[in-house]
């Protein structure tokens, strides 16, 4: 017989802990618990655990230094970090030191339904302390969402990728997404990519951490899938698997910085255009391949405009 999953949930607050003991009951997972960091790290040290939930503020180890100390110990063995505290700050802190995901107090189960089984999903190739079967959450769901999943991209794999998602000559619009290809597209004219290349960046651009765990797998989007899970990799190293530098395939890199400078220039965000540059600037040499940031930094101001602005058909009838 196959054993049930199991949890290991280490929280000090008898609320959420009650709420998550009765959520793995309804599941059949073996949940087991602990008030503090320090009790925490020994379980999880000296068990067999399929995944562990971890508050990131406790009494004794914080949840940053669990998080850090079980990756060591137990690499296959993924951690969920929970906190009240919803800061970029704090979740790119737990990636670096190993969490799979990180979610914020009060989240819904659904929430925590699609955390798990993107941690489950991370876990596929790794070794943890002790051997144990594969756990899969949603028995019922899982056929139904890989079928709807692989329909959507196979349609939008018939669509032409060379045709920005610039449907109109001045959109009322632009989403993030169509300002990430705006960059990929100049950026691979600037290193004059082929245009199979440039094909596949934009694919890469469209899919989702989900789409990437669900259909990496499918040799269609086999390479896009690639570029778009290895985009989180740092060109120093401290990202989520420790690729580095020319590791990192060349695509995910220009991909990074692309995301960055969007992110950066968010039209809804404070920040100002000066700040895009300064984002690309610090990260060179860190977070991204300084040769790509360098180039991005330096292609024509009216794109970063564009890109930047908050009335995008303005924006488009100046750059004309």
């Amino acid at each position: 017989m196959t054993p049930s999953p199991r949890v290991l949930v280490v929280d000090d607050d008898p609320r959420v802990v009650g709420l998550l003991q009765a959520y793995f009951n309804d599941k059949r997972w073996e949940c087991v618990t602990a008030a503090d960091g320090d009790q925490g790290f020994a379980l999880a040290r000296d068990s067999r655990f399929d995944l562990l939930l971890v508050d990131l503020g406790l009494p004794g180890m914080d949840g940053i230094a669990v998080t850090r100390e079980v990756h060591a110990a137990c690499p296959g063995v993924p951690v969920i970090l929970m906190t009240g505290n919803a800061s970029t700050d704090n979740a790119i802190r737990a990636l670096r030191h190993g969490a799979a995901d990180f979610i914020t107090k009060p989240f819904h189960l659904r929430t925590l339904d699609e955390a798990i089984d993107r941690a489950l999903a991370s876990r596929a190739g790794a070794s943890d302390c002790v051997k144990s079967p594969p756990v899969v959450l949603h028995d019922a769901s899982t056929d139904e969402t890989l079928r709807r999943s692989v329909s959507d991209l196979l349609t939008m794999l018939e669509s032409d990728p060379s045709a920005s998602t610039f449907t109109e000559p001045a959109p009322e619009h632009f989403s993030d997404l169509a300002r990430t290809e705006l960059l990929v597209g100049a950026l691979a004219d600037a290193m004059s990519l082929s245009q199979a290349e440039a094909h596949v960046m934009r694919w890469a651009a469209r899919l989702s951490t989900a789409d990437v765990e669900r259909l990496g797998a499918l040799e269609r989007l086999g390479a896009a899938a690639r570029i778009a899970r290895m985009r989180h990799e740092r060109w120093d190293g401290t990202g989520p698997q420790g690729v580095r530098d020319q590791s990192i395939p060349l695509e995910s890199r220009c991909l990074a910085v692309a995301e960055a400078a969007v992110a950066a220039a968010n039209p809804d965000s404070t920040l100002p255009l000066d700040d895009m540059h300064a984002v690309l600037a610090r990260g060179a040499g860190k977070a991204f391949d300084p040769s790509i940031a360098r180039l991005c930094r330096d292609l024509p101001e009216d794109l970063f405009v564009l890109v930047a602005s908050r009335n995008p058909a303005e924006a488009l009838s100046v750059r004309d």
